[in-house]
């Protein structure tokens, strides 16, 4: 553990002397075309392959979340047959829209402008939360 930090701490320091040399290296990487589509597509992947366990407990939670969050939903409705679907509309709809509406009303109080595309947020979200959401009730 110490010997992390202590290589932590001399990375860091060498990244901070060499910090000016470094942002020219990486000024003629990026000019180079493709690399900025490319390099960012590489490092995310890297990243994903890397870490994947992590990632898909974090997933995995979220499903487990959603799961809890329609049963208690379905619940509270008065009816039994297609409470289930009913409260999984109705979750998705509050947790892809609520989020995207309070982005909006903040950046309209300090900026006085629209986010640019915010619908395209809302898509990821909604896409993201159906796909998790549609598995664990095709699961169950």
């Amino acid at each position: 553990m110490l010997e992390s930090l202590v290589l932590f701490v001399l990375v860091a320091a060498i990244l901070v002397i060499f910090l000016h040399d470094f942002g020219k290296m990486l000024k003629k990487l990026f000019a180079i075309p493709g690399v900025a589509l490319f390099l960012p597509l590489f490092l995310v992947s890297w990243v994903v392959v890397t870490f994947e366990q992590f990632f898909l407990w974090i997933l995995l939670k979220i499903q487990i979340f959603l799961v809890a969050s329609v049963s208690f939903l379905a619940s509270l409705l008065p009816f039994t047959w297609g409470a289930n679907m009913v409260a999984g509309v109705v979750l998705l709809m509050a947790l892809t829209l609520l989020p995207m509406a309070a982005v909006h009303v903040w950046n309209k109080r300090r900026m006085f402008q629209a986010v640019p595309n915010v619908w395209l947020v809302g898509l990821f979200i909604w896409l993201a939360l159906s796909m998790l959401l549609s598995l664990s009730l095709v699961s169950s």
